[in-house]
């Protein structure tokens, strides 16, 4: 999975969803790889407009799981933009296959 950031936004990353695949299908992949590489899930709490993970943790990092239900699709968010970075890593090293 490509992730990206937007510029002026240090706190939320992205994905780039170039098969148009349902949101859905990609929240699953992008949860699916954080429990493979060892992230720690939190309860799910339901908003408005999306679902959201809160405090989930990756090594010594935490953040946050936001998936929209009005078709913005899956993003994460953390306050420390290091653990941005790990996360960042995760998906470009380990997981940068375009599913078909």
């Amino acid at each position: 999975m490509e992730t990206f950031r937007m510029a002026g936004d240090n706190n939320r990353l992205y994905f780039k969803n170039y098969e148009r695949r349902p949101d859905d299908e990609e929240f699953a992949e992008v949860m699916k790889i954080l429990k493979e590489e060892g992230a720690i899930i939190s309860d799910k709490y339901i908003a408005l407009d999306c679902d959201w993970y809160h405090n989930c943790i990756i090594g010594e990092g935490v953040f946050d799981i936001l998936y929209s239900i009005d078709g913005e699709g899956t993003f994460l968010y953390a306050e420390n933009t290091e653990t941005l970075v790990i996360l960042e890593r995760l998906f470009k090293n380990n997981h940068n296959i375009n599913i078909q």
